[in-house]
């Protein structure tokens, strides 16, 4: 005997199946530079507005070109109070990086630089008049220096001894920074 289900039915069905069929898929999400991204079982996508013409990415100015260790991502640590990047990570040929090497964090994030106690002693300087200085090479285990960023930019930085080496790292502070069109 055909079955006798209405329009009305059939269409209740074919949605309930959907909303099922999508729950979870987007677990967690993070937006990083203002682009949506998600983990889990599914994807989410940003559409750029009818205004946006494309989608831009923090400036560096050159300064992590050859740095071993980067591979174009900054690495998005806002909402937190209190961030880490170790020193003398693997990376230039040694243990001569920052880990990461790019952050994106909020205005009044306090940056802890901790030495992983590898590759010698390191410092972190800020290039030209920045706020950056760590002061004499350190080679020791542990947080040897940190700096509360309390106005929105781009903070560029190296390791004195090892900057030839390619040894530097950028912290991309609030939302007012110099940007790139990719």
């Amino acid at each position: 005997m055909p079955s006798s289900r209405t329009r009305r039915e059939y269409v209740l069905t074919l949605g309930t199946a959907a909303a099922v069929g999508l729950a979870g898929c987007a677990d967690e999400s993070t937006t990083v530079g203002g682009n949506s991204t998600a983990t889990g079982t599914g994807t989410a996508t940003r559409t750029a507005s009818p205004t946006e013409t494309a989608l831009s990415t923090p400036d560096f100015d050159g300064h992590l070109a050859d740095v071993g260790n980067y591979d174009g991502t900054v690495t998005d640590l806002t909402g937190r109070d209190t961030i880490t990047v170790e020193v003398g990570v693997s990376g230039n040929g040694g243990a001569f990086a920052f880990g990461p090497p790019a952050v994106h964090v909020d205005n009044g994030t306090t940056v802890l630089f901790k030495w992983t106690g590898d590759g010698g002693s390191h410092t972190v300087v800020s290039e030209g008049d920045g706020p950056l200085d760590s002061g004499s090479a350190v080679a020791e285990l542990g947080v040897n220096y940190e700096y509360t960023f309390e106005t929105d930019g781009i903070y560029n930085y190296h390791c004195g001894p090892h900057e030839a080496l390619g040894m530097r790292g950028s912290i991309v502070v609030g939302d007012d920074y110099p940007t790139t069109e990719v």
